[in-house]
């Protein structure tokens, strides 16, 4: 079966059922999500603007985790600055 039923969909995101509930509903309004029956039940597939959406966000993700890995190198470059210049200031006082 293509898609995915509301069971496994909560057990998948750890959910109660009160926030499948909303999240779904959220998702089926946005046209994120769309809903079929297939075999008496209802299933839940991605539209073509939720893998859009997907995409974008993985990619913007990508970007963010960039960013700080950059970031993160400025401040350990800084605190190795930081510690060699009072290492030696404290070495120079003996």
């Amino acid at each position: 079966m293509d898609g995915s039923l509301k069971t496994r969909i909560m057990y998948a995101g750890n959910l109660s059922f009160a926030q499948l509930n909303e999240y779904l509903e959220f998702l089926l309004e946005t046209e994120l999500l769309k809903k079929n029956r297939i075999d008496n039940k209802n299933v839940y597939r991605t539209t073509q603007k939720g893998k859009m959406f997907l995409h974008n966000y993985y990619e913007i993700m990508e970007l963010l985790r960039n960013e700080k890995e950059e970031e993160n190198s400025i401040l350990l470059q800084s605190a190795r600055f930081n510690h060699n210049r009072l290492s030696y200031r404290s070495r120079r006082k003996v």
